[in-house]
């Protein structure tokens, strides 16, 4: 047999081999980030599609009553004082879960899907009660100065808001729904069905705003267990952007260099303050 014919099936020498293993070392390296762009993006696709679902769900109930759910109460001919997520149940085609939860029965609960994100690295429980969209509380408040009533329970029974005429910056300028943990610090997190919540004390339900605080902005991408358990703020699960729900319904990210004014704006639905240029960037 000749030279040539045995260097035909003598393999890779090591050169060889080593070359090849760095070109593949080389792609995976190119890869790996790619893929956990795609995933990102589809995870933040994913999160503002639910986030459209949940506030087409709360037009559909404003639709039916003629006012948007309240923070707690009854509702739409409900006799028993519920959460403002658990009021949208049958909205979001979990009418035989509405029929049977409980406010201080936690387990007469579940999983809802369209209220997660799988951006949210911190849900617990099995995602059971869970809710990363909480509402804006800031809608529920009084319209003359927007400070807190004495407790939900009297805003919520006296005030129901109502399109057009309870939002006089307009819908398409008030925020409603925004992201949150869903276990936050030692005690704080977003529940659509919290036990505590009819006592007006609870640091879980799944509201923000609350307060002279509540017009702070929100907390981007911090750590789970250094994010605030208050009510007062919700939190993007990057460092670059929150995603929000308008009063419209209608869905965006919203930059990290928004200023506290714009903030301020879109969390208030009167006042006449209005969003700057950095709101449409």
């Amino acid at each position: 047999m000749s030279k040539s014919k045995l260097r035909m099936h003598a393999g890779f020498t090591l050169i060889e081999l080593l070359v090849v293993i760095a070109i593949i070392a080389i792609l995976i390296g190119l890869l790996v980030p790619a893929v956990q762009r795609v995933r990102e993006a589809a995870a933040r696709t994913a999160t503002l599609n639910n986030l459209g679902q949940v506030g087409k769900a709360a037009h559909l109930a404003h639709d039916q009553s003629k006012a948007f759910p309240p923070n707690f109460w009854t509702f739409g001919g409900s006799k028993t004082a519920l959460t403002f997520h658990t009021h949208l149940l049958p909205y979001v085609d979990q009418k035989p879960l509405y029929d049977v939860v409980s406010p201080s029965n936690p387990s007469s609960g579940g999983i809802v899907s369209v209220y997660l994100s799988t951006m949210d690295p911190t849900p617990n429980n099995g995602g059971i009660n869970i809710c990363n969209f909480p509402v804006n509380a800031r809608i529920f408040y009084s319209q003359g100065g927007f400070g807190p009533q004495a407790t939900m329970l009297t805003q919520d029974k006296s005030l129901k808001p109502k399109m057009p005429g309870s939002f006089p910056d307009g819908v398409s300028s008030t925020l409603l729904f925004a992201t949150k943990y869903a276990t936050c610090g030692t005690n704080g997190g977003s529940l659509w069905l919290d036990p505590q919540f009819n006592a007006l004390t609870s640091t879980t339900a799944a509201t923000f705003g609350h307060g002279s605080t509540g017009l702070q902005g929100w907390q981007p991408g911090v750590p789970q267990a250094a994010c605030s358990s208050t009510l007062s703020q919700p939190q993007s699960f990057t460092s670059q952007a929150i995603q929000v729900c308008m009063a419209d319904a209608s869905v965006r990210s919203v930059s990290f260099g928004l200023t506290p004014a714009s903030w301020q704006a879109v969390m208030t639905p009167g006042g006449s303050d209005h969003t700057g240029s950095d709101w449409d960037q």
